[in-house]
């Protein structure tokens, strides 16, 4: 994967076409949840930047500035669309480094416009045609394997037949025995997600959807909330996700309120719940006050086969992933 230099950004200076964004490893179904969030989040960035620039409530208008470009990260990283994740990356330090906000304002509105055409160029064109050329390529293959597979199928003997239907019925017969009394596959990791952006959920509930048994939470109160309530009911979760920068609740404080809480239940050492934080959040300020308060593994987006990998870690994967851990 090719993803485009944008370090000119931190000096205020040019970007490149909008319409060499890759795409090759944007996540096809949320593309459009990404596009509905991303056009959302753009014309209040550019209020903000524009205000900013005109000097006007600076300091309230640098926070807005931040959180919007942070949120735009976290889910183009989520989503695959890299070209973005970088754009903004980078942005975020150039936000801190260009000390005029005259040209720190600018230098926004100018990620603004980029991610804003790129955005629109991949819906128009890039994304159909990555679509298509995927499709073309399975067709390939398929023409090359349907006549194998049709032979294959015609030489099944009944007995094969019946002996497969034997392993289903076996197979469902397991399955149905691992329930628990409330009807859930016990086999799967109870799992609560916290995260503020319905696209960087949706991310997580794919990737996890082969392994765990996902609840979602928009923020630190809510998921606090479904946590707490979980350890009372003796129905507790086995693992967390938990984002760092949300509303209510941010993920620091959330974690603080979960360690609290099995304190106050008598839940100690290793019989707490395991929560690896996803985040975009990188400096090693971050990291280190998510150890200090608890969590066993730091993962930052794009979260991809890292989650597993920590997951795996942890000893929570009873099943091989099919992901790639690198």
């Amino acid at each position: 994967m090719s993803v485009n230099d944008f370090s000119s950004i931190r000096v205020n200076g040019s970007l490149p076409d909008p319409k060499s964004i890759n795409v090759d490893e944007v996540v096809v179904e949320l593309w459009v949840p990404y596009v509905d969030s991303v056009t959302t989040a753009l014309p209040k960035l550019e209020r903000m930047a524009l205000a900013y620039e005109a000097g006007k409530s600076l300091e309230d208008n640098a926070a807005g500035i931040r959180r919007t470009l942070h949120s735009i990260k976290g889910e183009a990283g989520m989503c695959g669309v890299m070209d973005v994740y970088k754009l903004c990356h980078e942005a975020e330090f150039a936000f801190e480094e260009l000390e005029d906000h005259s040209q720190a304002g600018d230098m926004v509105l100018k990620v603004k416009d980029w991610i804003e055409a790129a955005v629109k160029y991949v819906s128009e064109n890039g994304l159909r045609k990555h679509d298509e050329e995927h499709e073309e390529s399975a067709a390939n293959v398929n023409s090359n394997t349907d006549a194998a597979k049709t032979k294959e199928k015609r030489r099944a003997t009944k007995d094969r037949r019946t002996a497969r239907k034997a392993d289903v019925s076996n197979a469902e017969e397991k399955r149905i025995a691992k329930k628990d009394r409330r009807g859930v596959d016990s086999s799967k990791i109870k799992t609560l997600v916290i995260e503020d952006s319905d696209v960087c959920s949706r991310m997580i509930g794919i990737l996890l959807k082969d392994y765990c048994e996902c609840h979602f939470a928009c923020d630190g109160r809510e998921g606090f909330n479904m946590f707490e309530e979980a350890v009372l009911t003796e129905t507790p979760f086995q693992l967390i996700t938990l984002d760092i920068q949300m509303p209510v609740m941010d993920g620091h404080q959330t974690l603080k309120a979960i360690r609290k809480c099995e304190s106050k239940n008598g839940i100690y050492g290793l019989d707490g719940i395991k929560i690896i934080m996803t985040t975009s959040q990188e400096e090693s300020g971050h990291v280190f006050k998510a150890f200090r308060g608890g969590c066993e593994a730091y993962v930052t987006k794009p979260v991809g086969g890292k989650l597993l990998k920590e997951m795996s870690n942890l000893g929570l994967l009873k099943v091989k992933p099919q992901y790639s851990l690198a």
